[in-house]
Protein backbone atom coordinates (compact mmCIF):
# COMPACT_ATOMS: atom_id res chain seq x y z
CA UNK A 1 0.00 0.00 0.00
CA UNK A 2 1.42 3.36 -0.89
CA UNK A 3 1.89 5.59 1.52
CA UNK A 4 -0.12 9.52 1.23
CA UNK A 5 1.02 12.39 2.18
CA UNK A 6 -1.91 14.33 2.00
CA UNK A 7 -3.74 12.33 4.43
CA UNK A 8 -2.39 14.28 7.84
CA UNK A 9 0.00 16.91 5.86
CA UNK A 10 0.54 18.93 8.95
CA UNK A 11 0.47 16.10 11.52
CA UNK A 12 3.35 14.08 13.17
CA UNK A 13 0.96 12.04 15.00
CA UNK A 14 -2.49 10.65 14.70
CA UNK A 15 -4.11 8.89 18.02
CA UNK A 16 -7.16 6.57 17.44
CA UNK A 17 -9.49 5.47 19.89
CA UNK A 18 -9.65 1.46 19.73
CA UNK A 19 -13.41 0.72 20.61
CA UNK A 20 -15.53 1.83 17.66
CA UNK A 21 -12.32 2.56 15.25
CA UNK A 22 -10.03 -0.16 15.40
CA UNK A 23 -12.02 -2.77 15.86
CA UNK A 24 -15.78 -3.04 16.73
CA UNK A 25 -16.55 -4.17 20.18
CA UNK A 26 -19.48 -2.03 20.96
CA UNK A 27 -22.49 -3.87 18.86
CA UNK A 28 -20.70 -7.45 20.12
CA UNK A 29 -21.02 -6.33 23.86
CA UNK A 30 -24.44 -4.23 23.14
CA UNK A 31 -25.80 -8.14 21.67
CA UNK A 32 -24.36 -9.73 24.74
CA UNK A 33 -25.82 -7.39 27.44
CA UNK A 34 -29.30 -7.43 25.37
CA UNK A 35 -29.28 -11.25 25.20
CA UNK A 36 -28.24 -11.66 29.30
CA UNK A 37 -30.82 -8.80 30.55
CA UNK A 38 -33.47 -11.17 28.09
CA UNK A 39 -32.61 -14.38 30.04
CA UNK A 40 -33.43 -12.65 33.45
CA UNK A 41 -36.90 -11.06 31.97
CA UNK A 42 -35.83 -7.79 30.75
CA UNK A 43 -36.86 -7.90 27.04
CA UNK A 44 -34.05 -5.23 25.14
CA UNK A 45 -32.50 -5.07 21.86
CA UNK A 46 -28.90 -4.54 21.47
CA UNK A 47 -29.84 -1.35 19.52
CA UNK A 48 -31.91 0.03 22.48
CA UNK A 49 -28.71 -0.58 24.66
CA UNK A 50 -26.57 1.45 22.20
CA UNK A 51 -28.85 4.11 21.74
CA UNK A 52 -28.91 4.04 25.67
CA UNK A 53 -26.61 3.06 27.36
CA UNK A 54 -23.25 2.95 24.97
CA UNK A 55 -20.24 5.57 26.92
CA UNK A 56 -22.24 4.40 30.29
CA UNK A 57 -20.63 2.43 33.21
CA UNK A 58 -22.47 -0.66 33.60
CA UNK A 59 -22.89 0.37 37.12
CA UNK A 60 -25.31 3.25 35.69
CA UNK A 61 -26.75 0.94 33.03
CA UNK A 62 -27.43 -1.38 35.75
CA UNK A 63 -29.52 1.60 37.88
CA UNK A 64 -31.56 2.65 35.09
CA UNK A 65 -32.82 -0.34 34.18
CA UNK A 66 -33.71 -1.14 38.11
CA UNK A 67 -35.56 2.60 38.19
CA UNK A 68 -37.19 1.65 34.60
CA UNK A 69 -38.11 -2.14 34.85
CA UNK A 70 -38.77 -1.46 38.96
CA UNK A 71 -36.84 -4.44 40.17
CA UNK A 72 -33.34 -5.39 41.62
CA UNK A 73 -30.91 -7.01 39.14
CA UNK A 74 -29.42 -10.10 40.04
CA UNK A 75 -26.04 -9.55 42.17
CA UNK A 76 -24.03 -11.62 39.76
CA UNK A 77 -25.31 -9.82 36.65
CA UNK A 78 -22.08 -7.65 36.34
CA UNK A 79 -20.06 -11.28 36.18
CA UNK A 80 -21.85 -12.82 34.05
CA UNK A 81 -21.28 -10.31 31.49
CA UNK A 82 -18.15 -9.70 31.81
CA UNK A 83 -17.77 -13.42 31.39
CA UNK A 84 -20.12 -13.15 28.05
CA UNK A 85 -18.73 -10.71 26.83
CA UNK A 86 -15.65 -11.74 27.00
CA UNK A 87 -15.93 -15.39 25.52
CA UNK A 88 -18.13 -13.10 22.44
CA UNK A 89 -14.92 -11.22 22.08
CA UNK A 90 -12.44 -13.80 21.70
CA UNK A 91 -14.70 -15.65 18.88
CA UNK A 92 -16.19 -12.50 17.12
CA UNK A 93 -13.66 -9.48 17.49
CA UNK A 94 -12.67 -8.07 14.41
CA UNK A 95 -11.02 -5.28 13.25
CA UNK A 96 -13.11 -2.57 11.81
CA UNK A 97 -13.55 -2.92 7.72
CA UNK A 98 -11.40 -0.71 5.80
CA UNK A 99 -8.91 0.06 8.73
CA UNK A 100 -5.79 -1.86 8.02
CA UNK A 101 -6.12 -0.06 4.47
CA UNK A 102 -6.20 3.55 6.11
CA UNK A 103 -3.54 2.70 8.53
CA UNK A 104 -1.17 1.54 6.00
CA UNK A 105 -2.15 4.61 4.02
CA UNK A 106 -1.14 7.09 6.97
CA UNK A 107 2.64 9.16 6.29
CA UNK A 108 2.78 10.04 9.87
CA UNK A 109 2.89 7.89 13.11
CA UNK A 110 0.00 6.58 14.72
CA UNK A 111 -0.67 5.21 18.16
CA UNK A 112 -4.37 3.69 20.05
CA UNK A 113 -5.46 5.31 23.07
CA UNK A 114 -8.32 4.08 25.12
CA UNK A 115 -10.08 3.76 28.61
CA UNK A 116 -9.97 0.03 28.84
CA UNK A 117 -7.56 -1.76 30.85
CA UNK A 118 -3.94 -2.91 29.21
CA UNK A 119 -5.54 -6.71 28.87
CA UNK A 120 -8.64 -5.62 27.28
CA UNK A 121 -6.84 -3.24 24.68
CA UNK A 122 -4.26 -5.67 24.05
CA UNK A 123 -6.46 -8.53 23.30
CA UNK A 124 -8.53 -5.71 21.10
CA UNK A 125 -5.41 -5.34 19.47
CA UNK A 126 -4.59 -8.73 18.83
CA UNK A 127 -7.43 -9.54 15.69
CA UNK A 128 -5.38 -8.16 13.35
CA UNK A 129 -1.56 -8.25 12.48
CA UNK A 130 -1.48 -4.36 11.51
CA UNK A 131 -2.01 -3.47 15.13
CA UNK A 132 0.93 -5.74 16.50
CA UNK A 133 3.32 -2.32 16.84
CA UNK A 134 0.50 -1.37 19.23
CA UNK A 135 0.75 -4.89 21.54
CA UNK A 136 3.09 -3.07 23.84
CA UNK A 137 0.74 -0.79 26.03
CA UNK A 138 1.40 1.72 27.97
CA UNK A 139 -1.21 2.46 30.92
CA UNK A 140 -1.36 6.29 31.81
CA UNK A 141 -4.03 4.74 34.69
CA UNK A 142 -0.63 3.65 36.30
CA UNK A 143 2.14 5.65 35.76
CA UNK A 144 0.25 9.15 36.07
CA UNK A 145 -2.70 8.29 38.13
CA UNK A 146 -2.04 11.16 40.56
CA UNK A 147 -1.29 13.68 37.79
CA UNK A 148 -4.81 13.06 36.54
CA UNK A 149 -6.34 12.93 39.30
CA UNK A 150 -5.28 16.47 39.62
CA UNK A 151 -5.95 17.30 36.37
CA UNK A 152 -2.17 18.55 35.71
CA UNK A 153 -2.47 17.54 31.79
CA UNK A 154 -5.65 17.11 29.45
CA UNK A 155 -4.74 16.60 26.12
CA UNK A 156 -0.46 16.20 26.22
CA UNK A 157 1.14 13.42 28.08
CA UNK A 158 3.97 14.69 29.99
CA UNK A 159 7.34 15.83 28.18
CA UNK A 160 8.95 12.93 29.56
CA UNK A 161 7.08 10.20 28.21
CA UNK A 162 6.63 11.35 25.06
CA UNK A 163 10.33 11.21 24.89
CA UNK A 164 10.46 7.43 25.77
CA UNK A 165 7.79 6.92 23.42
CA UNK A 166 10.15 8.28 20.44
CA UNK A 167 12.96 6.48 20.80
CA UNK A 168 10.80 3.69 20.59
CA UNK A 169 9.10 4.98 17.38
Amino acid sequence: MTRHPDICPNSDLVIFDCSGVLVDRELIACRTDAACLTEIGISISAEEIMDRYLGLSTTAMFADLEIRYGRKLPADLGDTLRHRTAAAFRSELKATAGIEAALDMLACKACVASSNGPARLRHSLSVSACFAAWIRTFSVRRRFRAAIRRRIWSCSPPAAWVQRRKRAW
